[in-house]
């Protein structure tokens, strides 16, 4: 089986989080979410590699890729339509990643059609902790998808650039320590190896 390729897709709801060096694609219409509501996943096997885990440490997944020779091929930004609420909308931004040369060729396309675009997507992965799904994906012709789906931001920063803090306390909920401590993650994700096993560690 060749190479996966790597989707990080990232649900966002706040417009001030939204990364601009990405123009979006025309917004989602109602038909075209019901589409995707309803869409066949015939043809495609989906193997859950981890369930929801939320305030997810995320920082080290562009390293990751980059460490085993994969690199950015393409990046899709779209407003759509929320499953739960169709009148609400969310930013859905999704960076691929595949290994080789050609896919290194694609790169210096991507940094110059979308300026920027790499140190956003660092930020989205160190600014904030997530809530984590994963997935791989297997379609019947062979091809393999690694999916990371990244929803629930949780800011780390304050717009002063001041670290969020919150009361660490015991069991009986009652606080413990001198004074609150920056927010800190329940889990860190990486993906490691030529194979790229998703590993994720409770902290």
């Amino acid at each position: 089986m060749s190479a996966p390729l790597v989707m990080i897709q990232f649900s966002v709801s706040n417009p001030k989080r939204i990364p601009q060096s990405v123009a979006p694609l025309m917004p989602e219409t109602l038909d075209e979410s019901a589409e995707r509501r309803e869409r066949s996943v015939s043809g495609e096997y989906f193997n859950l590699l981890v369930d929801k885990t939320r305030r997810c440490d995320v920082a080290e997944l562009a390293h990751n890729l980059n460490d085993n020779d994969y690199y950015l091929v393409s990046v899709v930004r779209q407003d759509r339509r929320d499953r739960r609420d169709p009148r609400k909308t969310y930013c859905a931004l999704r960076y691929f990643f595949a290994k080789g040369e050609q896919a290194s060729a694609k790169l210096e396309a991507v940094r110059s059609l979308y300026a920027g675009v790499e140190d956003d997507l660092l930020s989205l992965l160190t600014d904030a902790f997530w809530q984590v799904r994963a997935y791989r994906n297997v379609r019947e012709d062979g091809a393999e998808l690694l999916s990371i789906n990244l929803d629930g931001l949780e800011p780390r920063y304050r717009n002063d650039g001041s670290p969020v803090t919150q009361w660490r306390k015991d069991d009986q909920n009652r606080r413990v320590g001198d004074a609150p401590e920056p927010i800190w993650p329940e889990a860190a994700l990486k993906v490691v190896g030529d194979d790229l096993k998703v590993s994720l560690e409770k902290l």
